[in-house]
């Protein structure tokens, strides 16, 4: 069975399903929408770090959940990076 991927109008991949997406659309999403909701920069950087930990920390599904804290703690690092070039 074949997989659909999203792509633009001239049928490149975009999203997570770019070759090299570092991020699933899901966390795109939530960081958009708390910066919609008014959080900054640095708050969404934390909030992602708390996930990240959390998902670290459970036992069940180990190998999935480390894959996706080290995502969640590579966005949270991009974020702080993002923080750091907007109040320089």
């Amino acid at each position: 069975m074949q997989k659909a991927v999203a792509v633009n109008e001239r049928g490149l991949r975009i999203g997570e399903d770019h070759q090299n997406a570092r991020y699933t659309n899901g966390e795109i999403e939530m960081v958009l929408t708390l910066r919609d909701d008014g959080k900054s920069y640095g708050e969404i950087a934390r909030l992602v770090e708390n996930i990240a930990q959390a998902a670290e920390g459970s036992n069940s599904r180990a190998l999935h959940n480390s894959e996706r804290a080290q995502n969640l703690q590579r966005l949270a690092a991009d974020l702080q990076g993002q923080l750091a070039r907007f109040t320089t």
